[in-house]
């Protein structure tokens, strides 16, 4: 036992840690330790214990092969403190201990902080497939290709002890939800991480989504918008009452937007009204003197109360003196019912969907099955907003489109001379210190910001979506994603290529749009 407590050899993993594969119970840990090298140590006074027996069983069934030997329980202890890295030498969590996993996932998240990642994707698969993967700037980079069975202790090891869940035992063989505790996000300089899992054929696959807190991304003009898009949304922020709502695919920053926007809404109101948000789970703190923010309460045992629970929700916020309600996503018709009758009695609501257009919320709330008589009332229906994020250049290496188009496909090249200024057009360049030799630094909004007028909803319901699309465009002066993104192509901030992988061909506007104006 001397060359386990040396201090001039690395202690061996115990198996039986808080947070590893076979993790036992405190009472449990006190008798008994696995480590890595098969040495199942037992106290010699518990030799014939219950709990001890019952985990050879357990050992025995999966195939593992251990050797027991007997100890004194002291030694036990020193093997766990052995096995164990201390808080203060690489992570501070008010005195607590972190287990060797544990510190492992807190290195790897702090890795993808460093390059500012907003998913880190564990890809659990066979055959030495299994990885570690980044989204840096809206794109999988793969940053490990751990072992088949470490990445599993990885992912259990997040799940079972380093996340906030009412059933803490991790099963790879159902999707699983949870958040990683306060005590690890705080020190990493995160508002929070979200977890996720599901699994893979074959595997797992566990998804971390980190939430930065940005104090730096205070207005809506810091997020990207345009100057005429931003006096829109101040209108909508105006109305006393109505339905507003942001779309946008996952990963496309409507959380982020939506807290710039209610904090906007409590200073243009100077902290006198009542502000109350409903989020499954708050993602990020808005900041205000009349801002409430509360989660969404339901039982997660029960598959179908979270359906419920978001109706059950705003009904209840109705009775809690609101002036603004903030819906956190209108996922069925019972949330969309009670949001429209939280609009219909003079509150501002505003909440989010998953849609590609600022039009196409309104094809989804058809869907959902929404009345169309409170849809097309542009009285109650205030506002459609649809955003997605595309990558910025790096303003130190980016390179002029004119002295790269030869090396650019010749299709993006007459795209990019058909719809862009040429001359003033930047290509992501080879990468630099100053952005860690990606070409890229950050991610700005592309949006559409729609007010709906009357003519607008006529058009609609007797013509269609793409016809009222082109009467937004053509006669309310309507800024699509498209031309939002080619005005900052224009100014050197997108490269052309990037932002079509997001949102498609540049010159999409002009298969989609007439050039005519239309009738209502």
């Amino acid at each position: 036992m001397t060359s386990l407590t040396s201090a001039s050899l690395l202690p061996p993993l115990v198996l039986t840690a808080p947070g590893e594969r076979w993790e036992l119970s405190p009472p449990e840990r006190e008798i008994m330790a696995l480590t890595e090298d098969g040495a199942l140590y037992v106290s010699g006074s518990h030799l014939n214990d219950l709990h001890v027996m019952a985990f050879c069983n357990r050992l025995e069934r999966a195939g593992i092969i251990f050797r027991v030997e007997t100890v004194a329980p002291d030694t036990i202890n020193r093997l766990y403190k052995a096995g164990i890295v201390q808080a203060g030498e690489a992570f501070v969590s008010d005195g607590e201990e972190v287990s060797r996993n544990q510190l492992e996932v807190i290195k790897i998240i702090r890795e993808a902080c460093e390059h500012r990642a907003s998913d880190i994707h564990f890809i659990v698969a066979p055959d030495g497939k299994s990885k570690i993967r980044f989204r840096i700037d809206g794109r999988l980079t793969t940053v490990q290709r751990p072992r088949h069975q470490h990445i599993k202790d990885l992912c259990s090891t997040i799940y079972q002890s380093m996340c906030d869940v009412a059933d803490s035992l991790f099963q790879e063989h159902l999707p699983q939800d949870a958040r990683v505790s306060k005590k690890f996000v705080d020190q990493l300089s995160l508002y929070g991480a979200r977890v996720s899992t599901r699994p893979r054929a074959p595997g797992l696959l566990m998804v971390l989504r980190l939430l930065y807190n940005d104090e730096g991304l205070s207005s809506l003009k810091d997020l990207g918008y345009l100057p005429e898009q931003i006096d829109l949304l101040q209108r909508m922020l105006r109305l006393p009452y109505g339905m507003n709502i942001l779309s946008g695919p996952t990963g496309s920053g409507k959380s982020m937007t939506l807290k710039v926007i209610l904090e906007m809404l409590d200073r243009m109101m100077g902290g006198a009204k009542h502000i109350l948000t409903i989020e499954d789970p708050p993602e990020y703190s808005a900041e205000g003197e009349g801002i409430n923010q509360t989660p969404l309460v339901y039982d997660t045992t029960d598959p179908q109360a979270e359906i419920q629970a978001w109706a059950a929700g705003i009904s209840n916020g109705m009775r809690l003196d609101p002036d603004y309600m903030m819906i956190g996503e209108i996922r069925e018709i019972f949330a969309a019912v009670a949001s429209f009758r939280g609009a219909m009695t003079g509150h501002g609501m505003w909440s989010t969907l998953h849609t590609n257009t600022a039009i196409g919320i309104l094809q989804r709330l058809l869907d959902l099955g929404v009345d169309p008589s409170l849809l097309f009332d542009p009285a109650l229906l205030t506002g459609m907003i649809n955003q997605s994020l595309l990558p910025k250049l790096c303003i130190h290496c980016r390179q002029p489109f004119l002295s790269q188009a030869h090396a650019l496909a010749p299709d993006l090249v007459e795209r990019v001379r058909k719809c862009c200024t040429p001359e003033t057009v930047f290509v992501r360049g080879p990468g630099c210190e100053h952005c860690r030799s990606t070409g890229i630094s950050g991610r700005s909004v592309v949006a559409e910001v729609l007010m709906p007028t009357l003519k607008f909803m006529r058009v609609f319901r007797s013509k269609g979506a793409a016809e009222a699309r082109n009467y937004w465009v053509k006669s309310m002066g309507g800024i699509t994603k498209h031309d939002h993104a080619i005005r900052r192509i224009n100014q050197g901030i997108f490269d052309p290529a990037l932002a079509e992988v997001i949102i498609g061909p540049l010159d999409m506007d002009l298969y989609v749009l007439d050039d005519e104006e239309v009738s209502s």
